[in-house]
């Protein structure tokens, strides 16, 4: 979650962002999408079964082969760029 530099109501901003990192909060929306949350107090409050998918919540063995997208090249980046804008306009 971000907040613009420009908010006319950053105060607002903070007080939602505040609500949605509660663990119960938390917990609740990770249940509801079925995406991991990094709120580690959420755990104990999100479904077993969502907790326990590993398509969810990757395996230490599973994280361990992930790439961080700062490592890409920017060459890599300007075809993601290009793709995803191409996407966007219908190309």
């Amino acid at each position: 979650m971000a907040i613009p530099a420009d908010a006319t109501h950053p105060k607002n901003a903070h007080l939602f962002i505040n609500y949605i990192l509660r663990p119960q909060v938390h917990a609740a929306l990770t249940n509801k999408v079925f995406y991991a949350n990094p709120n580690k107090a959420s755990l104990k409050f999100i479904d077993k079964s969502v907790a326990e998918n590993r398509t969810i919540f990757l395996s230490p063995q599973d994280l361990e082969r992930m790439t961080p997208p700062d490592s890409l090249t920017q060459e890599i980046r300007r075809v993601q760029t290009r793709t995803f804008t191409n996407f966007k306009a219908g190309r």
